[in-house]
């Protein structure tokens, strides 16, 4: 960042936004040190809501978040690559020291942080040609299940306008 303060945009409603077109290349280079999009407005002093305010209002801010997404993903791929060759280090030049990393955190951070790559969930679709029969059939099977528990079933009565009304589109 250079010493000279970057021009701000004008917002035409309310106080000055805060957004300057120095923050796009800032994010990329935040979000290709692992860091993530989240993170960026507590470097900068925004709510996180504003980053996504920024989003819909300045076309370059969206563009440098598809941008610096995937680069925050490659860091976190090379990073579990030097993990499972046994080669992560820290430290830098004559300081580097070998460390054996934390292989569930790991897991635990690329699941949660990039769930559309890494995700193990697998998505269900389903389409169902008599919604009411359907329903009523899932009614029934718990209702035998409770009893076979011994467990007290409360029945509801449901009434094909209800039915309709609130799980046909």
């Amino acid at each position: 960042m250079t010493s000279e303060q970057p021009k701000k945009v004008k917002s035409k409603t309310g106080a000055p936004s805060k957004y300057n077109e120095q923050y796009c290349e800032m994010l990329i280079k935040h979000m290709a040190e692992g860091l993530s999009y989240e993170s960026f407005a507590g470097l900068i002093g925004v709510s996180i809501r504003t980053l996504y305010d920024w989003e819909i209002r300045y076309k370059a801010f969206a563009q440098a978040k598809e941008i610096a997404f995937p680069k925050s993903l490659l860091w976190w791929e090379n990073l579990g690559r030097a993990m499972a060759a046994g080669k992560l280090t820290i430290g830098k030049d004559n300081n580097k020291k070998h460390v054996p990393g934390n292989p569930a955190v790991f897991i635990f951070t690329v699941r949660n942080r990039f769930p559309k790559q890494y995700s193990e969930a697998a998505k269900v679709e389903l389409t169902v040609k008599n919604p009411h029969e359907y329903l009523m059939q899932i009614i029934e099977k718990r209702k035998q299940e409770q009893q076979r528990l011994n467990e007290p079933f409360i029945d509801v009565d449901i009434d094909d306008q209800s039915l309709e009304r609130d799980f046909v589109e």
